[in-house]
């Protein structure tokens, strides 16, 4: 999660979806608060999650092994156009991209827009053969 704040998507991920998820927050304080909710996580859960500080334009933070499959972001669109060579990064390698609150601008966009709902918007290369691939599969309505 790109931005984790106090890392409710993260926990989400892991308690709802057995999901490993990896924040990234720049605020030293907000990070502090995220590990401090992670106690009150089950331990199988919690071991899924980890809170990373640092800077998101800063690879060595922002990548995973084994790499990531979904990334989310809920983020100022102020910081979209910085992050950008990091997201292209990331659908290169096939990863879809979850936004929360602000959709992504311009077309390359909208050609990758594969799911959306209220305030959220799921994104995604579309295959080889020109269809969105996976539609988003075993997202449930309204949720992403």
């Amino acid at each position: 999660e790109l931005g984790c704040g106090d890392g409710k998507i993260c926990r989400a991920a892991a308690t709802g979806f057995g999901c490993r998820a990896v924040g990234v927050e720049l605020d030293a304080a907000m990070v502090e608060v995220a590990r401090e909710r992670l106690v009150d996580l089950p331990p199988g859960p919690r071991s899924l999650v980890e809170i990373r500080q640092g800077d998101l334009l800063d690879e060595a933070v922002t990548m995973t092994e084994p790499p990531a499959t979904c990334v989310t972001m809920y983020l100022m669109p102020d910081h979209y156009q910085k992050l950008e060579p990091l997201l292209e990064a990331y659908f290169s390698a096939g990863v879809r991209l979850i936004v929360y609150a602000w959709e992504l601008k311009g077309e390359h966009w909208r050609h990758r827009l594969v799911k959306e709902g209220p305030g959220w918007w799921l994104y995604h290369i579309p295959s080889n053969d020109g269809s969105a691939g996976d539609s988003g599969g075993g997202i449930p309505t309204g949720v992403p």
